[in-house]
C-alpha cells in the first residue's frame, strides 16, 4: 500500500536515516494507511522496534494505536491526525472537522496558524487561524476569525456555491465547501511536499 507523503517524509525526518528506509517499506508493507499510519509514526517516537509493537497492535485493537498517537499520558487528546501531522496541539482543532471535508477531495494540510483569543471571557478556550490546502493544482485558504469562516484563492464563482461571504455556521461552511470541492475536483495527483523534512528516497 502507498502511504500519502506527509507519512514518508515524517519518518525520514524523525527516524535514524540508518533505518528510515526499513520503517517506511514495514509500514506500507503492513497495509496500515492514513490516520493510524500516522499514528503509528507519532507513538513510534523514532523507534523502528516501537514502530514494530504498534503495527502489532493495530491488528489487536486499532484504538489502542490511535491512544499512543493522539493522547498523551491522562488520556486527554492532544493532537488530530486523521488528515495532517499539523493539527498538533487542541488549539489547533479549530481546523479539524474542515481540514477532513478538504482531504476528502485531495487537498492536503500544508501549512496552519492558529491563534489563541487572549481576552476574557474566552482566554485560553478558543483559537482561530489561517489554513492552506493544496491538491498541486490548485491552492485554497481558509479563514476563521471571530466564528467568522471564509474561503479564499479559488478560481471559481463563491456565490455559486454560497461562499461569497463569510459563513457563522461551521457545519454550513463544511456544507458548501464540500459542495464546491466536489464540482471541481481534479483528476488524482500526488500529495504535496510535506513540511518535515526531505522526500524520501528509496
Amino acid at each position: 500500500m502507498t502511504l500519502d507523503a506527509d507519512i514518508v517524509q515524517y519518518i525520514c525526518a524523525g527516524f535514524d536515516p540508518a533505518y528510515a528506509s526499513t520503517a517506511v517499506n514495514e509500514l506500507a508493507a503492513s497495509g496500515i494507511s492514513g490516520r493510524l499510519a500516522r499514528c503509528v509514526v507519532v507513538g513510534a517516537e523514532g523507534s523502528i522496534d516501537r514502530m514494530r509493537e504498534l503495527i502489532e497492535t493495530a491488528d489487536i485493537d486499532y484504538r489502542d494505536v490511535i491512544i499512543a498517537g493522539e493522547y498523551d499520558g491522562a488520556l486527554r487528546r492532544v493532537r488530530d491526525l486523521r488528515v495532517s501531522f499539523l493539527i498538533n496541539s487542541p488549539e489547533d482543532f479549530w481546523i479539524s472537522e474542515v481540514a477532513l471535508t478538504a482531504y476528502k477531495h485531495g487537498y492536503f494540510l500544508v501549512n496552519l496558524e492558529t491563534h489563541c483569543i487572549s481576552t476574557p471571557p474566552f482566554a485560553g478556550s478558543r483559537s482561530y487561524g489561517t489554513a492552506t490546502f493544496t491538491n498541486q493544482c490548485r491552492t485554497i485558504t481558509i479563514h476563521n476569525r471571530d466564528g467568522q469562516w471564509r474561503l479564499d484563492g479559488h478560481e471559481c464563482n463563491p456565490a455559486k456555491f454560497g461562499l461569497d461571504a463569510p459563513l457563522a455556521d461551521e457545519n454550513r461552511f463544511r456544507i458548501q465547501l464540500d459542495y464546491l470541492l466536489s464540482r471541481t475536483e481534479a483528476e488524482p495527483i500526488d500529495p504535496p511536499k510535506s513540511p518535515f523534512g526531505r522526500e524520501f528516497e528509496s
